[in-house]
């Protein structure tokens, strides 16, 4: 169920991206109408800072101790990233050179850094199975 958690609060992040206005010159401007999210927290996981570093819009989350276990690094980035793209309002993020990179730590410690995209994934033409 930790998962589960996890993948509810990356909606609630994503949300957080689309309420932004179409045209801030660059992640930095995003940052800033992103740090009302800063200390929101959903089943033990917080959103810890938003900053940028460069054209790079940088959001850590911290959890308790194991809580990535869970979900490894790269799904997380691949989750927020679909949920950002499915959403016309937040899909504009990447235009003018943007890029997305999704952080984390257990408790305060081990940072562990996504890999910065700086594009929506194409859409899945795989069919589900089971």
């Amino acid at each position: 169920m930790r998962g589960l958690g996890i993948l509810i609060f990356l909606v609630v992040l994503g949300a957080g991206l689309t309420q932004c206005t179409r045209r801030p010159a660059s992640a930095a401007a995003f940052a800033r109408q992103m740090q009302s999210l800063v200390g929101h927290k959903h089943g033990g996981i917080e959103i810890r800072s938003v900053e940028t570093e460069g054209d790079i819009l940088v959001i850590t989350l911290d959890g308790p101790a194991g809580w990535r276990q869970a979900m490894p690094s790269y799904a997380m980035t691949a989750y927020f990233v679909d949920r950002i793209c499915e959403d016309p309002k937040a899909a504009h993020y990447f235009e003018d050179g943007r890029k997305l990179r999704l952080d984390s730590t257990d408790a305060g410690a081990y940072r562990v850094r996504g890999a910065p995209l700086d594009h929506c994934p194409p859409p899945s033409t795989s069919p589900l199975s089971d």
